[in-house]
């Protein structure tokens, strides 16, 4: 099962790259990794991000948070927000062989971006989750998967994820599990 962790400087206590390489050490399968630190400006993310490839393995991808410029310099992939650019454009820019990752509120739009051409899309909140709106519960996931989905393209569970849901969000259908707070403790 995929863990997609994704940083937020204000909830992970330490310094990224030493929780990156703290779950570097103790990440037991297949792992990808959104540098997701909105309040950076370019410049500084772009030195972040860099240092933080320098710690990754090569079969560990980083996706930049809404930066597609960012990610472009650098070669990596990008994490599209719900109201972000689309994805055959982002292919444009970024080449088709980049990841692109996507943020889905509901399974009809996660369909509709893993049509697209996303490689990963996230479905949230599943759980109760801080200032995410109602949770939309583990039967979204089922209902998203339900009638086929993209090959090639993982659903990802997020909002209120820990290691104790993860089995839940398997069994529902998800494909890997995102999570902030749970991720970094």
């Amino acid at each position: 099962m995929l863990l997609y962790a994704i940083t937020d400087r204000s909830l992970m206590g330490v310094d990224p790259r030493v929780a990156i390489d703290r779950l570097l050490d103790r990440s037991p399968g297949p792992l990808w990794i959104q540098l997701r630190e909105k309040d950076l400006p370019a410049g500084a993310l772009y030195q972040l991000a860099q240092e933080v490839l320098r710690r990754l393995p090569q079969e560990v991808p980083l996706l930049i948070n809404g930066r597609v410029d960012v990610a472009r310099s650098l070669g990596c992939g990008v994490h599209l927000p719900s109201d972000g650019l689309p994805v055959a454009e982002v292919r444009r820019l970024l080449g088709p062989r980049a990841n692109v990752g996507c943020s889905g509120h509901s399974p009809a739009e996660c369909r509709r971006l893993a049509e697209a051409g996303a490689d990963l899309v996230t479905l949230s909140p599943i759980f109760e989750s801080p200032g995410k709106g109602p949770p939309l519960g583990l039967g979204a996931l089922t209902e998203t998967k339900a009638g086929g989905w993209p090959a090639g393209c993982r659903l990802v569970a997020l909002g209120g994820m820990d290691t104790a849901r993860t089995e839940a969000a398997r069994l529902a259908g998800a494909d890997g599990v995102a999570m902030i707070r749970g991720a970094w403790t």
